[in-house]
């Protein structure tokens, strides 16, 4: 629910601790997370690929599945999606770590045993939408409170998404929406899409996005931060499926 914030090549991987912290909006106090910005940048921009993968293990295994997200991925991920926008990191940085952190992601996903009778999460991004780190990031989040998730990928047509609800018997739909497509489409696909699921399912959108977005839709869930998530996570959302 957070990459491609939606903006520009190369000063970023020059600035000072500083200014990065005041760059990307980070806390001086949260656990260093100015500095790691800045070391992950600089392996980034040196196509580090093993020093990035080192990292991430070592910061995965200290701090948990959601300060990892929080305080490691989320900041490192506006970062970039800020540098890339602005021209200050080009696309060939942006989609190495992209991939590097695909393969992460997923790695811990498949360490987490999901019970094959929890309810069931469709994750996915609506058409035009190629940003997928952020179910990656969802896809841990859910796994860890017990929740199955079956992923579609980026850019899934409302039909695709909707004939897979149904023969998952999902509970929900989680969609992540990107700064870069948080316009007028985005809006239609996910009134459709809400007019389309049974009352039952609910939907749920996430991302940098959503706090572009014109309206509110009836019937949709939105969770501009990662802490608004987590927090309803922990509320067990789906106790009743779950006994179901």
């Amino acid at each position: 629910m957070v990459l491609a914030q939606g903006y520009q090549p190369s000063s970023i991987l020059a600035k000072s601790q500083k200014e990065l912290e005041g760059f990307i909006g980070v806390d001086s106090c949260s656990e260093g997370t100015d500095k790691t910005v800045a070391e992950f940048l600089t392996l980034v921009h040196s196509f580090d690929e093993q020093g990035i993968i080192n990292k991430l293990k070592r910061d995965s295994a200290r701090l948990g599945i959601y300060k990892f997200i929080s305080l490691r991925i989320a900041p490192v991920l506006r970062a970039v999606g800020i540098g890339w926008s602005r021209g200050e990191i080009s696309v060939r940085h942006e989609h190495f770590l992209s991939a590097i952190l695909e393969d992460v992601l997923a790695a811990m996903r498949r360490q987490i045993t999901v019970s094959k009778n929890s309810p069931v999460v469709v994750l996915t991004t609506l058409t035009d939408e190629h940003h997928g780190i952020g179910l990656h990031l969802i896809s841990l989040l859910f796994a860890e409170a017990g929740i199955r998730t079956q992923s579609l990928g980026v850019n899934t047509p409302n039909v695709e998404i909707l004939k897979t609800a149904s023969e998952t018997k999902a509970s929900a739909i989680a969609i992540s929406i990107s700064l870069s497509t948080s316009g007028l489409g985005t809006e239609r696909r996910l009134t459709e899409l809400r007019e389309a699921l049974p009352t039952h399912v609910r939907l749920i959108a996430g991302g940098e996005g959503v706090r572009r977005l014109r309206r509110k839709i009836e019937g949709v869930v939105f969770f501009p931060e990662l802490e608004e998530f987590n927090t309803w996570l922990g509320t067990k959302p789906f106790v009743e499926a779950d006994k179901a």
